[in-house]
């Protein structure tokens, strides 16, 4: 996010603009991130070091088993293909969020907004839960990349969206190359954020059902 904010800023201070952001501003976030965010990341990282390991209902191989062969389409595309089904449920609202953003468009509809992300929440709990599920009924132990992209990949179609969003606007057609690249950085950081979010929502929820599918088995 750093390196996509400087060349924003670059963009922006190349092209004369007034939102550029001064050379001392970039320096006091620089410095505010390498005395303040650094060493909070490497307290927390001494402090998880420390705590006890998780304990798993069930014990596991330290040699990874030989997984067979039981499709020729590869889970990347399930993975791709699932991602549809969470941007589908913000389609819509997601054509409201960028008017408002690009157009200055008054946005009233929060209430709505809230019940959008529930529906969210549930698609992506389900879409992961489905493919976690199918993987490891083929005896297929990795599930968790497949868990988080399987509803994480709806962010590509947030970018996708966003440059149909760009192409079909007329008034957004017209802007000039700062303009168009402060755009498509903002939509990649956004495609970013969500894939995030629903990745993570996906991949605890699928985390939560393996413990407890696994926590059902007896191993004498």
């Amino acid at each position: 996010m750093f390196v996509t904010f400087f060349f924003v800023n670059l963009v922006l201070s190349v092209a004369g603009s007034s939102a550029a952001v001064r050379f001392l501003t970039l320096l006091q976030l620089l410095l505010l991130w390498l005395l303040l965010s650094v060493p909070l990341n490497v307290f927390g990282a001494f402090l998880g070091y420390k705590q006890k390991l998780r304990e798993y209902p069930c014990p596991t191989n330290h040699l990874p088993r030989e997984i067979p062969e039981y499709s020729k389409v590869p889970p990347r595309v399930f993975c791709f293909l699932s991602g549809l089904i969470p941007f589908v449920v913000v389609f819509m609202e997601l054509q409201f969020v960028m008017e408002a953003l690009w157009q200055r468009n008054a946005y009233i509809m929060a209430g709505f907004l809230c019940g959008v992300f529930l529906l969210l929440l549930i698609a992506c709990v389900e879409v992961s839960l489905v493919l976690s599920y199918l993987i490891l009924s083929q005896e297929d132990y990795r599930w968790w990349w497949t868990s988080f992209w399987s509803s994480g990949s709806s962010g590509l179609y947030v970018f996708l969206y966003g440059l149909l969003f760009f192409l079909g606007n007329q008034n957004l057609g017209n802007m000039h190359f700062a303009s168009i690249c402060l755009y498509t950085c903002y939509t990649v950081l956004i495609s970013e954020g969500f894939t995030l979010m629903t990745g993570s929502i996906g991949f605890l929820a699928s985390r939560l059902f393996v413990r407890k599918i696994f926590a059902a088995v007896r191993v004498d």
